[in-house]
């Protein structure tokens, strides 16, 4: 076989099977509609509490665009928006498919057996002041029958008896102290005295101390007595203090390290779930499991379980598989906030406490790693962040990037005093670079010049969503309007901006929603049915039509179609598209219009055979002579789609998609397969003598030049 032909037939059959890979099983694969198979319909009213009747004009429109941007930004999901006046919105969710849907339901029971055993921090604090009895009761069943557990929960008792009984004594002994306090002042005796001696007075001998006492009160020796009974019970006060707050053997310290030891009884919720989206069957994965089954034998058959629920799930699985998938996303859509960042070496933060929270990040997650002080945050774009000296880590292949949480260095929306940000665009910085320009409203001006002010020189994390966009020195104190400088392109600066202003929204969507409802196909199961149906019955007759007509060059033509429809629907499915009934229109046309393009072709073929022409040549020149008509015609109709894809509703996007998807693979099988097939045919001598196809029209005999006189009269 020619070289040339090899490689353009193990072209062809790779790319079947990759088709065939990804579209199997299509009752998996391809995700149906809203016409096809219903959904969820979510009403939901916007707050314009504090909104002119200006601003509320065409709220509705606008809060639409920015969350669908966000949520569905390549309109393959198939959900549909509708604005329900100024300050109301509909969005309607279809329905995943019935197998995903059970899918989920196991992994999602899976996930919750092994959480069963795990114990709320809350519930065991509850149970810690309950008597002795009770206590020891609610430890037995929080162990689960576990005797390393049972010890874990009996230290964390020990540890706490201990400190309560500790911050009683302290407690009893500070109140005798104040009640001798007011014995010395009426006696003349100033008690900060002794306090401000009391650690040189305790290095001091009985004998020595009494002459520090007689010095202290002078004359009045019989206060002597009253300053050595404050004395004496101060340092009963300090031994119990220094019991509470020693920090390698005090009681709050034992009690701390014995409530970080419970992680050995709850496995890590989050670390299982990072390690579960890990590649099914990569060595990092087998490994990371392994681990946790070690730690938790007892729940090693239920990690197993969750595991293989899992990777059921994922074949099936998409972003919205379940309406509260939508609940969850709207919740976090537009939320702006800034977080000052540490940076390494300046002195706001040792390299031991960077290493542990570092650590912590690696082997707890983000959530758990995070405390009153500093928080991590997930990086959008790690590009952004090459030459930061910020500190940062990373955990489930993810990166984040350590910010403040101290009152004094944030400024987020959870403040007391409500802020937005009324907009943001493009500008310059004073050196005639790009940079981002915004305003504040008032109360945000105030809050964001406090926070520069007392910031000066250190970098601004800007978070959208929780997620941090990039981290801009302060170069001075800004209030209502400012800038943010840095080495920006265009497209850099676009997206930062639609980003701000997707935070700056004036109206945000109130929790729970007016209105949940499930809505069925909007076609109805008949209509739908019937028209699957019609579109199988109308691929069966062209299919058949073409082997009748054109014979043996009619079963290539079918072969091209056939595969020209896996195509289309495989590359939906491996883009998680959704079906949808205008979809499965786009797919009949495109049909038609790759019979169309077989039609042109065999018919030059015809032709340059009646010429006379070999077989060879015939094909040949038949490709060269309809490539052009068919080239301009699909050309043509893509234009078209593309049109009707960016100016149509949301039902016509999936027309407009399937149509461009199929034009363009029936380029490619109809021009470039079904020609490899012909080459390979005639390479094999399967086909040698002229190619039979029938005729019903002939070629018209009409002497037209003759009647011109009766078509110019005309």
């Amino acid at each position: 076989m020619d070289r040339n032909l090899l490689w353009k037939l193990v072209l062809i059959v790779a790319l079947v099977l990759v088709a065939f890979v990804e579209l199997y099983p299509p009752s998996k694969t391809l995700i149906p509609g809203l016409d096809l198979a219903g959904g969820t319909s979510f009403i939901y009213e916007l707050d314009t509490q504090g909104l002119k009747p200006e601003e509320q004009r065409g709220l509705a429109e606008r809060t639409i665009e920015v969350l669908r941007k966000r949520i569905d930004p390549t309109n393959t999901k198939n959900l549909i928006w509708r604005s329900l006046g100024n300050n109301r919105l509909e969005i309607q969710v279809p329905l995943a498919s019935k197998e995903a849907r059970e899918k989920r339901a196991e992994y999602e029971a899976a996930l919750e057996a092994v959480q069963a055993n795990n114990v709320n921090l809350t519930a065991i604090m509850r149970s810690l002041d309950k008597p002795a009895q009770a206590r020891s009761a609610d430890f037995e069943k929080y162990a689960g029958g576990s005797k390393d557990r049972l010890e874990i929960l009996n230290s964390l008792a020990s540890a706490y008896d201990q400190r309560k009984a500790l911050a009683a004594q302290r407690n009893e002994l500070s109140s005798k102290l104040s009640d001798m306090k007011k014995q010395l002042e009426t006696a003349g005796v100033i008690a900060s005295t002794i306090d401000r001696s009391f650690n040189e007075w305790q290095k001091l001998s009985a004998g020595d101390l009494a002459k520090k006492i007689d010095e202290l009160v002078g004359d009045k020796k019989d206060n002597a007595k009253l300053v050595n009974d404050y004395y004496q019970t101060y340092s009963q006060w300090a031994k119990v203090v220094n019991g509470l707050t020693d920090p390698q053997q005090g009681a709050n310290a034992k009690f701390t390290a014995a409530i970080n030891k419970l992680d050995q009884i709850n496995i890590n919720i989050d670390q299982l779930l990072a390690v579960l989206e890990m590649p099914a069957n990569s060595q990092k994965r087998t490994e990371a499991l392994g681990e946790m089954k070690t730690s938790f034998a007892d729940k090693a058959e239920k990690i197993d379980q969750l595991t293989a629920a899992f990777d059921n799930y994922r074949q099936l699985r998409g972003r919205l598989d379940d309406p509260e998938d939508l609940r969850r996303m709207l919740k976090g859509s537009g939320v702006l906030g800034f977080r000052i960042l540490p940076k390494v070496g300046d002195g706001k933060i040792s390299q031991d406490e960077i290493q542990i929270y570092q650590e912590a990040l690696k082997n707890k997650g983000p959530k758990q790693a995070s405390d009153d002080k500093y928080v991590w945050v997930a990086i959008e774009n790690m590009d952004e962040w090459n030459n930061s000296q910020s500190i940062m880590g990373e955990f489930a292949n993810k990166n984040y990037v350590l910010a403040s949480n101290k009152p004094s260095e944030t400024m987020l929306h959870s403040t007391t005093k409500p802020w937005r940000l009324t907009g943001s665009r493009p500008t310059s910085d004073d050196m005639g670079r790009m940079a981002i320009g915004f305003t504040f409203d008032e109360v945000g001006g105030n809050l964001f010049y406090n926070l520069t002010k007392s910031n000066i020189g250190r970098p601004l994390a800007i978070l959208l969503d929780n997620a941090a966009l990039s981290a801009p020195n302060i170069n001075s104190a800004i209030r209502t309007n400012g800038i943010i400088e840095g080495s920006f392109t265009n497209v850099q600066i676009e997206d930062m901006v639609n980003k701000l202003n997707a935070g700056s929204l004036p109206a945000r969507l109130i929790e729970p929603p007016l209105s949940i409802k499930s809505i069925g196909p909007s076609i109805g199961a008949e209509n739908r049915d019937a028209g699957i149906k019609a579109g199988i019955i109308g691929l069966g007759a062209v299919l058949l039509f073409m082997i009748v007509y054109y014979s043996r060059s009619g079963f290539i033509a079918d072969i091209a179609l056939v595969m020209n429809l896996l195509f289309v629907l495989a590359i939906m499915a491996l883009s998680r598209a959704t079906f949808t009934l205008p979809g499965i229109a786009g797919i009949i046309l495109t049909i038609g219009m790759a019979v169309d393009a077989n039609v042109l072709i065999h018919e030059r073929i015809r032709e340059e055979q009646e010429k006379g022409s070999s077989l060879r040549v015939a094909i040949k020149n038949g490709y060269d002579r309809a490539f052009t008509t068919i080239f301009d015609s699909n050309l043509t109709t893509i234009l078209s789609a593309v049109v009707l894809y960016l100016v149509a509703s949301e039902e016509l996007k999936g027309f407009a998609i399937t149509l461009i998807l199929g034009l363009a693979s029936s380029m490619f099988t109809a021009v470039f397969v079904t020609r490899v097939c012909f080459e390979i045919l005639l390479d094999r001598k399967i086909l040698r003598d002229k190619l039979s196809m029938m005729k019903i029209i002939g070629v018209p005999k009409v002497d037209w030049m003759k009647a011109r006189p009766v078509f110019l009269t005309i």
